[in-house]
């Protein structure tokens, strides 16, 4: 882990930004000590606490990416780098099952004491912003079919079982509404990494 008492931001010498979400910004990085990294900077300080939380619940699962540290005064969560790092093939019955086999993992793990917001409690919202950043990265990108397969899926799935859902659940940010991650700014949760050493 580093530790250097120094802002993530300020150790690492930036990379190539990677693509794919709404809400964060994703780069590659490496660090003083030559480890390739990631650096994901969260949209709001809320974000990046929430997701740390997860991240650290999420530790001993072998289903999520190492957070190796955080700063939160700029939002920022510095992640271990996944190789080969290769994204599963759309409507692909076998990268259906790994994905399958992924969220069974992180939802073995025990809920940190962080107060996650209830997915149906916060359903409206999160599809609102959801809608208002896809707006944009149509107008930005020049993409103007950009989203329309998340929301028709969004439909699909309210309408189903997840706003009918009482249980609270873990969501990760990391990428757009469908994996928003949700919460209150509170104190770092116990055994989350920090820069304050």
């Amino acid at each position: 882990m580093l530790r250097t008492g120094y802002p993530i931001l300020l150790r690492l010498q930036a990379g190539d930004r990677l693509a794919g979400g709404f809400r964060s910004e994703v780069a590659r990085c490496v660090a003083a000590d030559g480890t390739e990294v990631i650096v994901k900077l969260a949209a709001t300080r809320e974000h990046a606490r929430a997701e740390a939380a997860a991240l650290t619940a999420w530790a001993r699962t072998g289903a999520a990416a190492r957070l190796i540290d955080a700063d939160f005064d700029h939002n920022a969560l510095l992640l271990e780098q996944i190789r080969p790092g290769t994204h599963l093939p759309e409507n692909d019955p076998g990268a259906i099952g790994v994905a399958a086999g992924l969220l069974r993992a992180l939802h073995r793990a025990p809920l940190p004491a962080y107060p996650f917001a209830a997915l149906r409690d916060s359903f409206a919202r999160m599809e609102r912003q959801a809608r208002r950043d896809a707006e944009y990265e149509q107008q930005t990108r020049n993409e103007p079919g950009r989203g329309h397969r998340v929301f028709r899926r969004r439909r699909s799935a309210r309408s189903h079982d997840l706003a009918q859902s009482g249980r609270r659940r873990r969501v990760d940010g990391a990428r757009s509404a469908e994996s928003a991650t949700l919460g209150r700014g509170v104190d770092r949760p116990a055994g989350m990494p920090s820069l304050a050493r």
